[in-house]
C-alpha cells in the first residue's frame, strides 16, 4: 500500500476554499430553481403520463413523431385553455354586473 505524502497547509485551504465556492454555487442554484420545483414535477408527471396517447397518435399519424406532438399539445390547449376562458368570461360579466349594481347605489356592503 501506497503512503500518500500529507496535505500540505495551503493545499488544505485551497481544498476547503474549493469546497465552500462549490457549496455556495449549490445554495444560489437551489434559491434560483426553487419556485420553479413544482412545475418540474408535474411536467414531468405530465410528460410520463401522455407518453402512452402521444406514442398512439403517433402509430397512426405513419410515426411523425412533431405531428403527434401538435395534435397532443392542441388537445391539451383545448381540455384547460377552453374552460379557463369561459370562466375569465363569467367572471367579467359578474364583476361587470357588481360594479352596475354599486353605480346605481343597489349594491349595500354591510
Amino acid at each position: 500500500m501506497q503512503d500518500t505524502p500529507p496535505m500540505s497547509a495551503r493545499e488544505f485551504m485551497d481544498a476547503v476554499i474549493r469546497l465552500a465556492l462549490i457549496a455556495l454555487l449549490i445554495m444560489l442554484c437551489w434559491r434560483v430553481m426553487s419556485p420553479f420545483i413544482n412545475l418540474v414535477i408535474w411536467s414531468v408527471t405530465a410528460a410520463i403520463a401522455l407518453y402512452p396517447a402521444h406514442q398512439a397518435i403517433a402509430k397512426r399519424a405513419a410515426n411523425k413523431q412533431g405531428l403527434a406532438s401538435t395534435i397532443l399539445l392542441g388537445a391539451m390547449f383545448l381540455m384547460f385553455g377552453a374552460p379557463t376562458a369561459m370562466l375569465a368570461s363569467s367572471l367579467v360579466t359578474t364583476v361587470q354586473g357588481v360594479e352596475t349594481r354599486y353605480e346605481n347605489g343597489e349594491l349595500h356592503v354591510p
